[in-house]
């Protein structure tokens, strides 16, 4: 886990994927009202397919997908084509999204 601030990073494997999304999705946003968190993005990497499918959840976190990656995020998940790093091609353009839309 990376805590940077007001933004966590977790990582997990392909076993918590398994779970039904619908179920995820419920979790995290029980999880974001828990802590107090305005958005959530929980990273599921597929290295032999080179690609992330990346779950959300939060106000306007589909917007800011499509700010950050060009992508349309459907039914709480982003497909990022060849983002396999969180700290090389995750992190930066989310940061970047989320600091535009504060200026």
């Amino acid at each position: 886990m990376m805590d940077e601030g007001r933004v966590v990073v977790d990582v997990s494997g392909e076993e918590k994927k398994q779970l039904h999304k619908a179920d995820l999705l419920e979790l995290f946003e029980k999880a974001a009202g828990k802590e107090g968190l305005p958005l959530v993005f929980y990273m599921f990497t597929d290295m032999l397919q080179q690609a992330t499918d990346l779950m959300f959840t939060g106000k306007d976190a589909d917007k800011i997908l499509q700010e950050a990656f060009g992508v349309e995020p459907k039914d709480g998940v982003a497909v990022l084509e060849g983002v396999v790093s969180r700290k090389k091609q995750l992190i930066p353009p989310l940061l970047a999204a989320l600091q535009a839309r504060q200026e």
